[in-house]
């Protein structure tokens, strides 16, 4: 699972690398008498980018490509912690995320990965700090019943992990969560109030969709439709 998370990182910082040069070339810059690429002033860049070496990488290729290589990481941790039944079926729900080069799985109360003792202890706490500070959700809450059951969902044990892996505190990140189960309602009801209890980072969930939406401040914002 190493080998292959480490393949997967080099395949990615292999398309940034190719990124950052498809943004430095333009079809109508200037050359010198060589056909070297040259600034206005005549003076020949160092590096040369020829035409037909130009990446065809946008935006939503380079998203597409990531959540590939998430989805490959997250299906290698499946394998591994044995989280498919006999018939290679999914077991549980795995979410994925990569903070200062480490690798953060979550999973949900149904995984025979949820560590209840500890996972499930964070999950109540935040249950009932929900049910303080929103009064008419209260009775819901205590009772775990829709949207508070998402207390105890993959999306939010990633967060918590990752929040406890780092000193309790997730503030000042910007970071990606990959998710291999459909990000449900309660979640996006949830995750907002998750993120700020955590130090308010900005997050931005996947899953096999696509790109789903972003919590910070304590709000959840669905993704633009492109």
């Amino acid at each position: 699972m190493r080998w292959e998370i480490a393949r997967l990182r080099l395949d990615w910082e292999l398309l940034k690398f190719e990124r950052r040069w498809s943004r430095k070339y333009r079809p109508d810059q200037l050359r010198d008498d060589l056909g070297r690429f040259a600034d206005e002033g005549g003076q020949t860049n160092r590096v040369r980018l020829a035409g037909v070496d130009k990446p065809k990488l946008g935006p939503a290729a380079a998203a597409a490509i990531l959540a590939e290589v998430a989805q490959k990481v997250i299906d290698a941790y499946r394998s591994k912690e044995g989280l498919k039944d006999l018939f290679g079926r999914k077991i549980g729900a795995v979410t994925h995320m990569e903070i200062d080069d480490q690798q953060v799985f979550g999973n949900n109360s149904r995984s025979p990965a949820f560590d209840e003792k500890v996972d499930g202890s964070e999950a109540d706490r935040l249950r009932v700090r929900f049910a303080e500070l929103n009064p008419d959700m209260a009775e819901k809450a205590h009772s775990k019943q829709m949207p508070t059951d998402a207390f105890r969902h993959a999306e939010t044990n990633v967060l918590v992990r990752a929040a406890r892996k780092f000193g309790g505190t997730l503030e000042g990140r910007t970071l990606k969560v990959f998710g291999d189960r459909e990000l449900c309602n309660n979640c996006k009801e949830i995750l907002g109030f998750v993120g700020k209890e955590l130090g308010n980072p900005t997050v931005t969930f996947f899953d096999p969709r696509g790109e789903v939406g972003t919590i910070r401040d304590g709000k959840f914002y669905p993704a633009s439709k492109r």
